[in-house]
């Protein structure tokens, strides 16, 4: 008989979070159950078993979110009767451990990127309780949850930054469905398309390559953007586009199909991300590693944990933030060199087999799971 893993997000999904149900859907080895507050409808969830608070009380839900307080949740996770409990993002670990002794299995924790960059000064500044409630409960955080997943060292290192104990800490990447974004029956020819995809929000950093785009023009006159992705910058994007004569096709959000698509015929991946001034960054960029692995070199920021996805000058090329110039340069150069963007598309393909394989990184996380369960078992709580 398997053991049993739920997977916990307050909000289960947010279109940007389908990575958490990826991840979900590639555990063999553990019986899964997702569970949150609230079931979305942005994500269709196929044959997993989903459990959401909001099927049977959004009073609880209120009370939870400002008192940590439902007896309606624990009863939902003790009949699941779990062996062990994965809470992803910090946020929602946090508001978590209210409850956290209800429950004598071991309880580990995602984050992110944002959730262990984004400073303390601005958290409690937010207009979002949530937020505001992060930074006096991270001793409780420290306290009650038993082990910390950072999907990057970048995250991990900032993760340390804050309190958090190292050796309570493990990096395991994402991972990504290669089977899924590098196999295609189609040949489709490469055009001189650059794509970005992501929310559009000034974190992402879609501005500066539209202005970058502006200067490829001159050099690749029949070179195009495609933009995927909505969010609160997109008006302000389409204006920023007209006004740079910048040929621009806005997308919206779109299916991972569709991603997949226009993936295949574009010859660069540009997501130029930066660190904001409340030092929120990129903890990874799940999307850079799907376009590595369809073999489209990647044009961005040394921001966050960009670094470690995309491998400077052999997978794609990294510049300073704000880079205009460089963005354009390093974008003007793969659609151009025709011999290196070949030995680029190699690289990527490569880099993300080796690394970033769903498959392999999930079951680097049962084993994870595995050893805190034996663990937990010796020193119960």
């Amino acid at each position: 008989m398997k053991n049993k893993v739920i997977v916990f997000k307050e909000y289960m999904l947010h279109t940007s979070e389908r990575f958490v149900l990826d991840q979900a859907q590639n555990i063999k080895n553990f019986d899964v159950t997702l569970m949150g507050l609230n079931k979305l409808k942005y994500i269709p969830f196929d044959d997993m078993k989903v459990v959401c608070l909001d099927a049977f009380s959004k009073l609880q839900i209120i009370l939870y979110k400002l008192l940590g307080f439902s007896p309606k949740l624990v009863s939902l996770i003790k009949n699941e009767n779990p062996d062990i409990l994965h809470i992803h993002m910090g946020g929602d670990a946090a508001r978590f451990t209210a409850i956290r002794n209800k429950f004598n299995i071991p309880v580990i924790a995602t984050f992110h990127g944002t959730d262990a960059t984004t400073s303390d000064y601005w958290k409690k500044k937010s207009n979002l309780i949530y937020h505001r409630q992060y930074p006096g409960k991270r001793q409780n955080i420290i306290k009650d949850i038993d082990h910390f997943i950072a999907v990057s060292e970048y995250v991990k290192k900032a993760m340390i930054k804050q309190g958090y104990p190292e050796q309570k800490i493990t990096v395991n990447y994402m991972g990504i469905d290669i089977d899924f974004f590098s196999k295609s029956n189609i040949q489709v020819k490469r055009e001189k398309i650059v794509v970005f995809v992501g929310r559009l929000v000034k974190i992402k950093g879609c501005e500066y390559l539209i202005q970058a785009m502006s200067h490829v023009k001159k050099v690749v006159p029949d070179s195009k953007l495609v933009i995927i992705g909505d969010g609160q910058e997109a008006s302000s994007l389409k204006e920023l586009s007209n006004k740079n004569n910048v040929n621009a096709e806005f997308l919206g959000v779109q299916k991972k199909e569709i991603i997949k698509e226009y993936l295949q015929k574009a010859s660069v991946f540009c997501c130029p991300s930066i660190t904001m001034d409340s030092g929120g960054a990129e903890g990874l960029g799940i999307v850079f590693l799907e376009a590595q692995a369809m073999g489209v070199p990647v044009v961005s920021f040394l921001s966050g944990g960009i670094p470690e996805a995309v491998l400077n000058n052999k997978t794609g090329f990294l510049y300073s933030e704000k880079d205009i110039i460089g963005l354009s340069t390093g974008i003007i150069t793969l659609l151009t060199n025709n011999i290196l963007w070949k030995e680029f598309s190699i690289n990527c393909k490569k880099h993300i087999n080796l690394n970033f394989d769903i498959k392999k990184q999930t079951l680097l996380l049962e084993d994870i799971y595995k050893q805190l369960i034996s663990d937990y078992k010796k020193n119960p709580l």
